[in-house]
């Protein structure tokens, strides 16, 4: 089955901020299993989520070899695993990366991705939903950002933009040249409705 990808980047492209994103993230489909990386992770870690089995952010295979393997040798890559969400009236939220404003950084665009406008406010995260349907189902997304894609099943799977209010977080400086950090979120252990990924930025100030 072909390849189906999806580029996008964090990004604020009006006001004072203009220019500051977190880019370099991709979702793609093959068979029945959907990826989630970004050059953020450097080719290092990896979502996958493979049907309704195996679904875990894992270390890929080219980084636990060589003179510095992410991981010992006799560690799972996969450190963190998630149960799939259920499906309610044939459709269901099965990831979200969501960036916070202190993520965003200058940086150039790159014209193959979508730009996800985020708003200059600190207590406000962007995400990008993963929304499956199941075969025979017909998506209607709310804010799509790309094409709608297709497992083997005849599942669809598409993205959609969408934020949200996080009152209890504080105003803080944007990240510096290098300082992201990408925390997994599950279900299980976090307060949140899918599993994810978290993008806030370190300041080095």
């Amino acid at each position: 089955m072909v390849k189906q990808l999806i580029r996008f980047a964090f990004a604020i492209n009006q006001g004072p901020s203009a220019g500051v994103r977190c880019a370099g993230w991709r979702v793609w489909c093959t068979g029945e299993d959907t990826y989630i990386t970004s050059k953020t992770l450097n080719g290092t870690w990896k979502t996958s989520l493979h049907g309704d089995v195996a679904w875990r952010t894992a270390a890929t295979k080219e980084n636990m070899g060589g003179d510095s393997p992410v991981l010992p040798a006799d560690h799972d890559r996969a450190v963190w695993k998630y149960e799939p969400n259920s499906f309610v009236d044939g459709v269901r939220l099965a990831f979200v990366i969501a960036s916070g404003r202190t993520a965003l950084r200058p940086g150039p665009a790159d014209s193959r991705e979508i730009d996800v406008e985020c708003a200059d406010e600190w207590n406000r995260i962007q995400m990008i939903q993963v929304w499956m349907a199941e075969e025979g189902v017909t998506p209607a997304p709310r804010s799509v950002v790309g094409k709608i894609m297709t497992l083997a099943s005849g599942r669809s799977v598409w993205l959609e933009s969408a934020s949200e209010v996080v009152p209890s977080w504080d105003p803080a400086p944007q990240a510096t040249a290098w300082g992201v950090v990408v925390s997994p979120q599950n279900p299980a252990t976090d307060d949140v409705r899918a599993p994810g990924l978290l993008l806030t930025g370190i300041s080095l100030n």
